[in-house]
């Protein structure tokens, strides 16, 4: 808790009729910190991302987000929007913000997609993730315009 977590976070988005909505996911009913509560899809650094053959240590990262939360593969490589640091529940975290799109089709009975406008307002979401969101929204706007 002294030191920052280096995390990488990935903000996923479509576009549906004008409304642009992110992909939430449960953390488990058992955690100790958020139990049931919505989050978008992230994973801390580790120390063996940093001797990757390709050595590219957020790709690690990444592996593990596709395999783990997402169990599918995102459309594209993410995109980088830019770095947050924040003081969280868990303690302080140094997190690298990237933004992706899922293959067409993509489904998981346990995600939900949800309205950006509406996040402030919901309350099974991790609110302290509301500004990394909205970063990553506003490029996503700017990328697609």
């Amino acid at each position: 808790r002294m030191s920052p977590k280096p995390i990488v976070e990935v903000v996923i988005f479509r576009m549906i009729e004008g409304r642009l909505e992110t992909l939430l996911i449960p953390r488990p009913e058992d955690d100790v910190v958020w139990p049931g509560m919505y989050h978008t899809p992230g994973a801390a650094l580790r120390a063996a991302d940093f001797q990757r053959a390709d050595q590219t240590p957020v790709n690690g990262a990444f592996e593990r987000i596709q395999r783990g939360e997402l169990s599918g593969e995102f459309a594209d490589a993410p995109t980088f929007v830019g770095w947050l640091d924040r003081l969280g529940d868990r303690g302080p975290e140094s997190a690298r913000v990237f933004i992706a799109e899922l293959p067409e089709g993509y489904d998981h009975p346990d995600h939900i997609w949800y309205s950006v406008d509406q996040l402030a307002q919901n309350p099974k979401f991790i609110q302290h993730q509301l500004p990394h969101v909205l970063m990553a929204a506003e490029q996503y706007v700017q990328m697609r315009s």
